[in-house]
């Protein structure tokens, strides 16, 4: 069996550092005095890598997508399915082949375009076109596969039988699709007079300029300077309702981890761990083991597994030469590739990686039981991974079959630098060193850069 990752440490809880600035009402029936300045600062220590929703990859880019634009349906915060732009969850044909999704009509872009069906139609066939990473969330309608592969340019299973209605056709019965509908990713509506008018459809041009930066959500873009600053600020009337006291949010960019975390405690920031960058595991606990900072420290869900991934495509963890990239059973299926990185997983000691990555496991706990994380249908179980449990003497053996532990001295492991990956970088190295051996470089960059070195 074909594994892509190492399941190092499932995520079940995020951390961010909260000081309240901008007031609300409270349960007792009575308001708190908002703050003269209701701005909402925090920071970023790399640059989002993608703003567009046809090209998105990364979950600190799903933070500001969420927040501009919208999709057919989304996830609450229980997890729920429920309509976002659609006026209801679809009606399903009895063959599970057929969704029918009557649109809201009062639904526009920020700047005021309307949104028809035709949108909708425009923003899947864009995002199959120029083969969005999650592409796979279209790719059960039908013909799909050809817009993708360039053999058409429509997607013949979508159609707009008037401006408020879009039906789906899919291949084949797929009870998962509304799930992927739901991930603020290419599913969701771009406003195709603006994207055409900038000459250059494809690209991400766009979403560099406020002016042209256009979505359905409750806030807009109103500056930009890539490495430096973003700001938005909600949308006038915006279709979906209130937005809240908010009149601005400030997003500096290049801040560390350290720097965010003084600045918060400086007055300077109102949030340490915005976008799905947590503060570093020795704050956490710092936080939590103080009586008055831990009232600052939020815990909250993040239903995630993080792993590492592995070369398929050439060197000593591919099982043949030739496989596509991004399809590592190209190749196929198991071969010399497997007992090397059935080896580098079970020399990991994932208790001590995550008491010493994830603040002694209060931001997660060890994946034992698969990809799907702990809660969720389709968890195998505690320890029922066998390629997760530790073993010395297997991961060793495995090893010899691979070809020993010269064949991967030298080899680099690349990550992206932000929040607590410096530390299960530095763990891994030491572990492997320890258990097989074997001289692993470390190579940290930012998430851009990381981004086109696996690619």
């Amino acid at each position: 069996m074909d594994r892509i990752r190492i399941r190092a440490a499932a995520l079940t809880a995020a951390a961010a550092l909260f000081a309240v600035a901008c007031g609300g009402p409270s349960g007792g029936g009575t308001s708190e005095t908002l703050a003269a300045d209701q701005t909402l600062r925090f920071a970023l220590q790399n640059d989002v890598t993608h703003l567009d929703p046809g090209q998105v990859d990364a979950a600190v880019d799903i933070t500001f997508l969420a927040n501009v634009f919208d999709g057919l349906v989304k996830y609450d915060e229980h997890l729920k399915i429920v309509p976002d732009a659609a006026q209801s969850l679809p009606d399903v044909s009895s063959d599970g082949l057929t969704y029918t999704f009557k649109l809201r009509k009062d639904v526009k872009f920020s700047n005021g375009d309307p949104v028809t069906a035709k949108d909708w139609i425009y923003s899947f066939t864009r995002g199959l076109r120029i083969q969005a990473a999650y592409a796979g969330n279209l790719e059960a309608i039908k013909g799909a596969a050809d817009v993708e592969s360039g053999a058409a340019k429509t997607i013949s299973g979508l159609t707009a039988p008037d401006d408020y209605t879009l039906k789906a056709q899919l291949d084949s019965p797929a009870g998962f699709w509304l799930s992927q509908l739901a991930m603020p990713t290419e599913a969701m509506v771009v406003d195709q007079k603006v994207i055409e008018g900038t000459g250059d459809p494809d690209s991400e041009k766009w979403t560099q300029n406020p002016a042209t930066y256009v979505g359905t959500g409750p806030f807009k873009m109103t500056q930009r300077v890539p490495n430096s600053v973003m700001e938005f600020e909600p949308v006038a009337n915006w279709w979906g309702g209130s937005t809240g006291a908010l009149k601005k949010i400030h997003v500096d960019i290049g801040v560390d981890d350290a720097s965010q975390v003084k600045k918060f405690e400086s007055g300077g920031y109102e949030i340490v761990g915005m976008a799905n960058q947590a503060p570093a595991p020795d704050d956490v606990l710092r936080y939590k083991g103080d009586a008055t900072k831990s009232k600052l420290l939020t815990m909250f869900p993040g239903a995630r597994t993080t792993g590492v991934g592995f070369n398929f495509v050439s060197g000593p963890f591919a099982d043949k030469p030739g496989a596509t990239p991004g399809d590592p059973t190209s190749t196929g299926g198991d071969g010399p590739g497997l007992p090397a990185r059935a080896a580098f997983s079970q020399a990991i000691d994932r208790a001590q990686l995550t008491d010493v990555a994830c603040a002694k496991t209060i931001t997660c706990f060890p994946a034992t039981g698969g990809n799907i994380t702990k809660g969720f249908k389709g968890y195998l179980g505690d320890n029922k991974d066998p390629y997760a449990k530790f073993d010395v003497n297997t991961a060793k053996a495995n090893l010899q079959k691979a070809g020993g532990a010269t064949k991967f001295n030298g080899l680099t492991y690349r990550y992206n630098e932000t929040g607590g990956n410096t530390k299960i970088a530095q763990n891994l190295q030491a572990q492997w060193k320890a258990n097989l051996g074997v001289d692993i470089q470390l190579g940290a960059s930012d998430f851009p850069t990381l981004e086109k070195d696996r690619k």
